[in-house]
């Protein structure tokens, strides 16, 4: 028994090292994306793609509707938290960047034509992004804001509204769509790591067609939106290797979005989950949005969906756990806490 705790707290301390190098290696988090990224910066646009009214919210602190689309916290949130960090702040009305700054903004995309509706597309988070790098010069000085964004790590969740829109237009999503899409993201991680950013997350496409939104009416995923998917995440992949072989000192790491909600859908006993199809909002509607005053589902827990298109925070700490210190089928080439430590 004496030498099971030993070996119970050497397991401790070794997490407790790890947690301390991970954390003293990034300084800040910058987030970039859509809906599954947005913390707020929405409120601020002239948009109505907005999530500042419950029930979302519900189950964040002080259960307060902050333009998160879910229930609770998001995955980057609790990537955060892993980084001893606190929640990257909405860009737009924060005026200390010095621990990170979320640019995410619900209904954009990396494409000029996607339906933004006021959103900011991936390029513009970026110019925002080199207007706030200005500012930290500013503030902190040429070589200690460089060394900040260097050490930092840049959090990527784009791509999702290009494809589900074009999927929902056309019901047909070419090599050449996907192949533009691909191009944008890394288009905008070049100009990223001109500015000095060095260590990416970038989250591979969701399962598109298994959002409760696409979901066949057996509960399967649309074949059409899932094969576009797969597809697109295959192509990012070299995508991503490539640049890691020819950019000096840049750490990319790849999260495998795809197969989480795969599996999720296809066993959703194995994850804890009792509802993997249908939104806890509205009762297993199809809505897109939850409004106030409707009926929601009595355990947020046992559901994979809060809406028509967003997770409950019960699935994105799955997400993030797996994704912080998970194995090869999760991350690519290795986990966000390798990432951290580097």
């Amino acid at each position: 028994m004496q030498m099971d705790f030993q070996a119970f707290f050497l397991i401790l301390a070794t997490l407790s090292l790890d947690y301390l190098v991970a954390t003293a290696s990034v300084p800040a988090l910058f987030a970039f994306g859509d809906s599954l990224v947005d913390a707020g910066d929405n409120e601020h646009l002239n948009t109505q793609a907005r999530a500042n009214h419950p029930p979302y919210g519900i189950d964040f602190e002080n259960h307060q509707a902050t333009g998160r689309f879910s229930n609770g916290r998001l995955v980057v949130d609790l990537i955060a938290s892993y980084l001893g960090l606190p929640y990257p702040p909405a860009y737009y009305g924060t005026k200390n960047f010095q621990q990170g700054a979320n640019f995410g903004s619900t209904s954009s995309g990396v494409l000029p034509n996607t339906h933004t509706q006021g959103a900011q597309t991936l390029p513009q988070q970026v110019d925002d992004f080199q207007s706030m790098a200005s500012q930290l010069q500013q503030q902190l000085g040429s070589n200690e804001s460089s060394s900040l964004v260097s050490q930092s790590i840049f959090y990527i969740c784009i791509g999702n509204n290009d494809v589900n829109d074009e999927f929902e237009q056309r019901k047909n999503l070419s090599t050449d769509f996907l192949q533009s899409v691909l191009d944008g993201v890394m288009e905008q991680m070049h100009r990223l790591y001109e500015m000095g950013a060095r260590k990416f997350v970038v989250v591979g496409l969701s399962a598109v067609g298994c959002i409760p939104l696409n979901v066949q009416r057996d509960g399967s995923c649309a074949p059409v939106a899932q094969a576009a998917a797969s597809s697109y995440n295959t192509m990012l992949r070299s995508a991503l290797d490539e640049m890691s072989s020819t950019h000096q000192g840049i750490h990319i790491v790849l999260t495998n979005f795809y197969d989480l909600m795969v599996d999720t859908n296809t066993n959703p006993q194995q994850f804890g989950f009792e509802e993997s199809t249908r939104a806890c909002c509205e009762m297993g509607s199809r809505v897109l949005n939850c409004n106030d005053g409707v009926n929601i589902c009595p355990d947020r827990s046992k559901y994979a969906f809060w809406d028509g298109v967003h997770q409950t925070e019960a699935f994105n700490k799955i997400a993030a756990a797996r994704w912080w210190n998970g194995t090869s089928s999760d991350v690519h080439p290795f986990s966000i806490s390798e990432l951290a430590a580097l």
